[in-house]
């Protein structure tokens, strides 16, 4: 296919989002100094559900890739299909694919969806490309990136044999040197040939993709969360994966070829999509910072994979079943600590910050879209991280909000 150029005309929304709400007993949330502008990168899109943040031109400084969905609830403004961009800051969004599917036997055609993504480096050539679920047609993709911006980037089929797929992540899974890719996939009336729920990983041949399952039919058939992280520290990387319905978190170690599942106790993310990792208390090990309907919690696990101790960041007081849509981790008022990031469904954006051993909450933004994908980057370079929101119903909007300096 042709890429287009970087389209203009990015939308300014131009709306401050100050964080000086007053105190709103329910969430916990408190005033604070700083303050976010909001501007919008793509408004109106067909459908939206996921992006990733990386740098794909190789500046220095990093992109945004999402894709523009088609649902057939929404058919509107244009025809069957799914755009892929990659928006650069101040230069706009260049459309790199239109995805057709041409590659799938499943029959849906009420919906095209490519969603969840990551960015890696697939065919080793120093360039990032965009690999992706396709929710929709049982598939993960790769849309490789040409490393010139007068050149076409190309699609390649990881695999057409993942029914449901919906969320991914990647790592050196099986020690080879290579990275591979972890997948979970829910429990989707529209998979082809038949739901496959679980967790399973595409192990990295080169040009082949091998299909390996872990675990299938689990229990927990809405696993949002899936990381390649090294949660005991022995120089491997385990799987994690946590479920929104059940809200049990599971560590999938490797043991030669054997993966061992290990339930963690103490943990319920019920109501929470897409959990995260991050050295949180500054030990040298990942800790996992999750929701539940009640609050934002984080869990340390030096001491023990399946029993991990427990933290407490916010709590929502009055509200026991409040939605939470991403976690993401970054320094936001520069102390140099991460704070924590954080969507409630059709309520806002929030962050939270460690000062003297407690936990202070304040807003980004109050907003009435469902925010279920949030990320952290410097948008414009100035040295403070930036809030990414992307909302789904019913805006399907992307948008950046600019901490204020």
């Amino acid at each position: 296919m042709t890429s287009a150029g970087w389209l203009s005309g990015v939308v300014i929304v131009a709306a401050v989002c100050s964080a000086s709400y007053a105190w709103e007993p329910a969430l916990g949330i408190t005033p604070s100094e700083t303050s976010f502008e909001r501007y919008g990168i793509m408004g109106g899109m067909t459908y939206a559900y996921g992006f990733a943040i990386a740098d794909f031109d190789g500046d220095g400084r990093d992109e945004l890739s999402f894709a523009d969905s088609w649902t057939k609830q929404r058919s509107l403004m244009r025809d069957w299909g799914a755009h892929v961009y990659v928006h650069k800051p101040r230069s706009g969004n260049r459309l790199v694919f239109n995805e057709m599917m041409d590659f799938s036997e499943n029959p849906t055609d009420g919906v095209v969806l490519v969603e969840r993504q990551v960015a890696f480096d697939i065919d080793a050539d120093g360039d990032l490309d965009i690999i992706a679920v396709a929710n929709s047609h049982d598939a993960v993709l790769a849309y490789i990136n040409p490393g010139r911006p007068d050149a076409d980037w190309t699609r390649r089929v990881l695999s057409n044999a993942t029914p449901g797929a919906v969320a991914l992540d990647y790592g050196d899974l099986d020690g080879d040197g290579d990275l591979d890719v972890a997948v979970s996939m829910r429990r989707q009336t529209t998979a082809y040939p038949f739901p496959m729920p679980g967790v399973v990983w595409l192990e990295n041949r080169g040009e082949e993709w091998i299909f390996h399952p872990i675990e299938l039919d689990t229990e927990s058939t809405e696993i949002r969360t899936i990381r390649v992280v090294d949660v005991d520290g022995d120089g491997s990387p385990e799987i994690a994966a946590s479920g929104m319905k059940l809200g049990l978190l599971s560590i999938y170690k490797r043991d030669e070829k054997i993966w061992q599942k290990i339930p963690a106790v103490g943990i319920n993310t019920k109501n929470s999509f897409h959990n995260t990792f991050a050295d949180l208390n500054q030990d040298g090990r990942p800790d996992f910072i999750f929701g539940s309907g009640d609050g934002i919690y984080w869990a340390d696990f030096s001491k023990s994979l399946s029993e991990p101790t427990v933290e407490k960041v916010t709590e929502f007081d009055g509200y026991k079943s409040a939605v939470i849509g991403e976690i993401a981790v970054g320094d936001i008022n520069g102390d140099q600590r991460d704070d924590i990031v954080f969507s409630i469904v059709n309520l806002g954006i929030m962050w939270s910050t460690l000062n003297d051993d407690q936990w202070s909450t304040h807003w980004v933004t109050r907003h009435e879209d469902s925010f279920y994908n949030v990320g952290v980057m410097d948008y414009d370079g100035d040295g403070l991280l930036d809030v990414i929101g992307e909302s789904e119903y019913p805006r399907h909007t992307l948008m950046v909000f600019h901490n204020q300096p």
